[in-house]
């Protein structure tokens, strides 16, 4: 079962990749887990494998991949931030229960 807050997340990862494509959010199902892999392959030119024609796309699709690529350096860093600060936790708790240890005379 998917959780809410990943629900809001892949929400807004489907509105950066739909960014200049006049869609919004409301279109998409956060509960269809191919919704995301659905938007990749989906062209104005019908083939997804072919590149861009116009210098107006290709600049489009380079301002939603840098959009996307800024989002998730975002999410990395709140990532290694959660990681050391459960390292930081746990380091805490280990001194904590040294120090209630009983000292040897």
């Amino acid at each position: 079962m998917v959780k809410t807050t990943e629900l809001s997340v892949l929400a807004i990862f489907r509105a950066f990749l739909t960014l200049g494509q006049g869609k919004e959010m409301s279109e998409y199902n956060p509960n269809d887990p191919f919704g995301l892999f659905s938007q990749f392959f989906k062209s104005t030119s019908g083939n997804p494998f072919t590149p861009p024609m116009t210098i107006e796309e290709i600049d489009r699709k380079i301002a939603e991949c840098r959009t996307v690529e800024q989002w998730l350096s975002m999410q990395v860093g709140m990532l290694q931030m959660t990681v050391k600060t459960l390292e930081m936790q746990k380091a805490g708790i280990a001194a904590f229960k040294q120090g209630l240890e009983p000292k040897d005379p």
